[in-house]
């Protein structure tokens, strides 16, 4: 099954924010791309953990 994401400038713009703050203080970034990826892009949450 083909799953297409919504939303995907929104979507971009928040995981990058992510990246910049999981860099900065060295965390990782799953614990929020996860939630970006299925509330935002409406992907569900299986394909969302799998493409993080």
């Amino acid at each position: 099954m083909e799953y297409v994401p919504n939303r995907l400038l929104a979507s971009a713009l928040l995981i990058s924010g992510v990246g910049f703050i999981g860099g900065v203080f060295g965390l990782g970034g799953g614990w929020a791309s996860v939630p970006i990826l299925s509330l935002m892009a409406r992907l569900p949450l299986k394909v969302a953990v799998l493409w993080n």
